[in-house]
């Protein structure tokens, strides 16, 4: 009896933790170092099918309609990219660095234009930004988030649109 008691005392314990991470509304982190409050987007260290060699090694996300993929250059000045952490993170602008939030959108999908809107969106407090770019297709941008927290970042050109998570630090 008191095993069966212990049991569903863990059982009990475990599913208040499950649920108190998934349903957080504020900031921790899980044992894996993963923000819990801020769902971001998933970083890939390998290369996808079709991608040019040059760009094989740098690490990348796909938008969530999966019609842009962002290179993440500036992951080679970062520790984020060694300690192939899953979540995507950038930097704020906020104070000077020696690194840029240098970002390649990539599309392939009919719809474009010449032009690439970038729109941030903070998700734990109030707080937004937006950039353009030119390019066709091939976008090369800076990602300027302005403050510390959790950012949607709204991509889109002409019509074609997608949307990432990064969480974002000073």
């Amino acid at each position: 009896m008191v095993w069966g008691a212990r049991l569903a005392t863990l059982l009990l314990a475990g599913c208040g933790l499950f649920i108190g991470v998934s349903a957080s509304s504020g900031s921790g982190s899980a044992a894996n170092g993963e923000s819990v409050a801020c769902p971001m987007s998933h970083v890939h260290y390998t290369a996808y099918a079709g991608v040019e060699s040059g760009l094989a090694k740098v690490p990348w996300v796909a938008t969530s309609s999966g019609t842009f993929k962002a290179h993440l250059f500036f992951y080679g000045g970062v520790p984020w990219a060694k300690q192939h952490l899953v979540g995507a993170r950038i930097f704020t602008t906020a104070k000077k660095r020696d690194i840029n939030p240098k970002v390649l959108w990539i599309t392939r999908t009919t719809g474009y234009t010449r032009t690439l809107r970038i729109e941030g969106q903070r998700l734990d407090a109030p707080g937004s930004f937006a950039d353009h770019y030119e390019g066709f297709g091939d976008y090369p941008s800076y990602v300027n988030v302005p403050s510390a927290g959790c950012w949607r970042v709204t991509i889109s050109s002409g019509r074609v649109s997608g949307r990432v998570v990064f969480s974002a630090t000073d």
